[in-house]
């Protein structure tokens, strides 16, 4: 590891869906990404507080 860069999310190469997986695993709890879900014209509705089964 280089001591000047002491964070994972500020090596080289490392973007969000990195330094999430980096932070977020460690949890131990489903998370999802790369969805079409939020604001713009084609996203999908994820209702929060709901069971659901994805497939892996």
């Amino acid at each position: 590891m280089c001591a000047s860069l002491p964070f994972p999310w500020s090596w080289p190469g490392w973007g969000i869906a990195d330094v999430l997986r980096d932070r977020l695993t460690r949890l131990g709890v489903p998370v999802l990404g790369g969805l079409s879900a939020g604001h713009g014209l084609h996203a999908t509705t994820i209702p929060l507080g709901t069971c659901q089964t994805t497939a892996a």
